[in-house]
């Protein structure tokens, strides 16, 4: 067994020498990288490319520039904390340096806090009894604006039993229309299929059709007329009574009346 874990030991150390200075040389190229980035202002690639550089390396030196990218990108605590773990890991002659960076950020972030400090917690001036503050009068037009506005709940709509004949009364007359009018071009289809059937003249069934038109066709224009006017009439009676205070009048337009108002 003591044979077994020798060989192995001396056949491992190639091995692992092998992958650590692959591993260096990876880390070198990530460092290199980083500075590039850096040089460039784009301090969040080189960020990532520093803390690859130090997770494959471990060398504290790396820390220095994580700190940097920090800085630059205005995140002083967690440059800070890069620089408290780098203190305790580089050596004596780096520490008064490191010492002074700290420093320097942290006056930053006291300035930093010092500044965003509410107005409430800084000491206030004692006043004096014969030197009382003025008094500032509130202006009427910022309370006006402040208040919420009321908005005044709407009454519903309602449907009156007038209004409700009327368009009862219009459906009806509409679809009736609709019905005579059909009559009329059923009746008028068939005079046309008689009178141009090749003989030069209209046979005397024909002229039961086209009295059938005619009559139909009348009832029809009847029929929508006195929809067309139901309608009207049971939609003006419901905004009226909906609306006491509208304004609603007719007016002569063209050949015949208008409606004029406000809802």
């Amino acid at each position: 067994m003591i044979t077994v874990l020798l060989l192995s030991m001396v056949l491992s150390g190639p091995a692992m020498a092998q992958g650590t200075s692959q591993q260096d040389a990876r880390a070198r190229e990530m460092f290199i990288t980083g500075q590039h980035l850096y040089q460039e202002g784009r301090y969040r690639d080189a960020l990532v490319a520093f803390e690859s550089a130090y997770r494959l390396s471990g060398r504290p030196n790396v820390l220095r520039s994580i700190a940097y990218c920090h800085e630059n990108l205005d995140e002083i605590e967690r440059a800070l904390d890069v620089l408290y773990r780098y203190r305790g890991l580089a050596e004596e002659d780096k520490v008064p340096e490191i010492e002074r960076h700290i420093q320097r950020l942290e006056n930053q972030l006291d300035e930093a806090v010092a500044v965003a400090a509410p107005v409430a917690t800084r000491p206030t001036e004692p006043v004096s009894r014969s030197n009382p503050p003025p008094r500032t009068t509130p202006d009427p037009r910022k309370r006006q604006v402040e208040q919420p506005r009321q908005i005044e709940p709407r009454e519903p709509w309602r449907l009156g039993l007038g209004p409700k004949i009327g368009f009862g009364l219009g459906g009806l007359a509409l679809g009736t229309g609709g019905f005579f009018a059909w009559k009329a071009h059923d009746a008028r289809t068939s005079a046309q299929e008689l009178c141009s059937s090749g003989a030069g003249y209209c046979p005397r069934t024909a002229a039961k059709y086209i009295n059938d038109d005619a009559f139909y066709s009348v009832s029809a224009d009847t029929s929508f007329a006195i929809g067309g006017v139901a309608l009207v009439g049971a939609t003006v009676w419901m905004v009226v009574d909906n609306r006491k205070t509208s304004a609603l009048r007719l007016v002569p337009y063209g050949n015949g009346l208008g409606m004029v108002g406000r809802f």
